[in-house]
């Protein structure tokens, strides 16, 4: 198991080591006790969200909000390349809606069933079907997605509610974002707070096929969607750095500073 294994390297070197951190990803697993025994600090990449679902109050956890932007989702255009099949995409007009995890694709179809717009639904589930001509399923790879979002108006992440803590669509909404789309979701999912404040796009009751067909027709109005694309050039000229890498790891060492900070669940 890789957590033993793990923890019997750490242990096995512990006397080199002058500080161990964790960073730890809650989106798939609990915190574990090896973790909490050989850890001096967890620190944790979460959503509001999650976070609050955690409720977790242990001295060792230090939330951080997950990176907006990464240099893994930024477009290389000199290495990536459009193949010939999907040239097309740099001229058409169309919305892309991208992932696997707890999907509402069933909404989405029904909403676009009365508008007039392409949409690429990217996805490796099979049992997505629609007649609608407008609506094309594809299984693409990651590189190739880049190109999809770059050239789309906008992105729908439609997200099923679970009573797990997990955040589902976070790749996507940090692709989105980095790539400087809007973006639609379902309110109350795990990546709400990566609206900031609907900065970088609008919610839709779930699962209500109206309100996300409202909101959609509303993002195809070329003024409204300017208006949002231009929110999103504003606050990255204004915070540059706004939670990337970068930012985390300064962010971390001024909090590893304070030495007689005793609550790090509040570091939030």
């Amino acid at each position: 198991h890789r957590y033993s294994d793990v923890s019997h390297f750490i242990l096995s070197h512990k006397k080199e080591l002058k500080l161990i951190v964790i960073i730890h990803d809650p989106s798939h697993c609990q915190f574990n006790s090896w973790e909490r025994n050989i850890a001096d600090k967890i620190s944790c990449w979460c959503t509001q969200y999650t976070k609050q679902k955690i409720n977790d109050s242990h001295d060792k956890l230090f939330f951080m909000r997950l990176p907006f932007h990464n240099a893994q989702f930024y477009l290389d255009e000199e290495n990536i390349q459009i193949k010939n099949k999907d040239d097309h995409i740099k001229t058409e007009k169309y919305i892309v809606s991208i992932g696997n995890a707890h999907r509402d694709y069933n909404t989405l179809i029904k909403a676009l069933k009365n508008i007039n717009i392409k949409c690429y639904i990217i996805t490796t589930n099979n049992e997505i079907t629609t007649s609608n001509p407008n609506i094309i399923i594809k299984s693409i790879n990651q590189q190739l997605v880049k190109k999809y979002i770059k050239y789309s108006l906008f992105g729908i992440i439609p997200i099923t509610q679970t009573k797990t803590y997990q955040a589902h669509g976070v790749t996507v909404a940090c692709e989105l974002s980095a790539l400087k789309k809007p973006f639609i979701i379902s309110e109350d999912c795990g990546i709400n707070d990566y609206l900031m404040n609907e900065t970088f796009g609008l919610s839709y009751k779930e699962r209500n096929v109206v309100d996300l067909t409202n909101k959609i027709k509303y993002l195809l109005d070329e003024n409204n969607l300017k208006i949002y694309k231009n929110k999103i050039e504003d606050f990255y000229k204004k915070n540059p750095d706004y939670l990337s890498i970068t930012d985390f790891i300064n962010t971390f060492n001024e909090k590893c500073k304070e030495q007689k900070k005793t609550n790090w669940s509040n570091s939030y």
